[in-house]
């Protein structure tokens, strides 16, 4: 599937009107988060990859193994610590 579309300024961006059928096609709307990758001579367009809790839980897994003895204890010491203000 082949269309034209003709870059646009809009404001201090430059923008490109995706054709109806095209968003249609790819079950894409306004709003829809994408994207962009320079390949060569050509630009890459892909709808932003939604993270599953699986992967948000490994972006935080080094962080956390990798934590000092003496961070764990004062986080300890923190979670026990009574309230001071109207936290609860």
């Amino acid at each position: 599937m082949v269309e034209r579309a003709k870059l646009q300024k809009l404001g201090t961006s430059t923008v490109v009107a995706f054709p109806q059928t095209f968003l249609e096609k790819l079950h894409w709307s306004c709003g829809t988060e994408v994207e962009l990758r320079l390949k060569q001579n050509a630009i890459e367009v892909r709808a932003k990859k939604k993270l599953s809790l699986d992967d948000r839980l490994a972006m935080y897994k080094d962080a956390l193994t990798s934590r000092t003895q003496t961070e764990v204890d004062r986080d300890r010491q923190w979670l026990r610590a009574p309230a001071v203000g109207r936290e609860l």
